[in-house]
């Protein structure tokens, strides 16, 4: 771990917010065709939530995606990937997108943009 790594996950772990994620483990299909996820345990960590300004208005369902867009930055450790479900205040996320966030060119943090599934 660089010092960097380890002010950013010290940082996390004071200021963050509780969440879990899971990532899913199989598929089902029932007798209509409808294609349903099963998921792994949850794992739960510290991050810091980071919801940008356009963002925070109401949003309204369609095609089964709600709006919402949110960032979580997690400790640089935590193994999360696109597609993984992440329960912030009971509130389901999908995770978009999943990348090594970094400060002056250096590893800090895991960034994951995701967008709202469930109110």
């Amino acid at each position: 771990m660089t010092d960097l790594q380890s002010v950013a996950t010290s940082m996390i772990q004071k200021l963050g917010s509780t969440i879990t994620y899971q990532s899913p483990s199989g598929t089902a299909m029932d007798k209509y065709g409808d294609e349903s996820f099963t998921w792994s345990s949850a794992t739960t960590t510290k991050a810091i939530i980071d919801r940008p300004q356009e963002e925070q208005l109401n949003w309204r369902t369609e095609g089964g995606i709600t709006g919402g867009r949110m960032f979580f930055y997690l400790p640089y450790d935590e193994s999360i990937s696109v597609g993984d479900k992440i329960t912030y205040d009971s509130v389901e996320y999908m995770a978009d997108e999943v990348l090594k966030w970094s400060f002056l060119n250096k590893y800090a943090c895991v960034r994951v943009a995701a967008h709202r599934t469930s109110d």
